[in-house]
């Protein structure tokens, strides 16, 4: 079994979270991040079922070597009105 290493983006509006899989582009909520999660990671799960058996097992092979994300801060002059 391979394991394959996926980038979650979470967001808030304060009655839900959102979980995005940047990678496979599945989108799941939940009330609780935790939930948001649970169900991100079975969308996506149920999406890699599908690709494997439409025989694109293939795509799949580069999210199997892992990667980091950062951030920066970066200054920058805004307009004033």
């Amino acid at each position: 079994m391979a394991l394959l290493h996926l980038t979650v983006k979470a967001t808030s509006d304060s009655a839900w979270y959102v979980a995005e899989c940047v990678e496979m582009g599945a989108v799941s909520q939940g009330e609780a991040i935790e939930e948001a999660l649970a169900n991100l990671q079975e969308a996506t799960e149920l999406l890699v079922e599908m690709m494997i058996e439409d025989g694109e097992g293939d795509r799949l092979e580069p999210l199997q070597q892992k990667g980091f994300f950062t951030t920066y801060d970066t200054p920058v002059e805004m307009a004033r009105d």
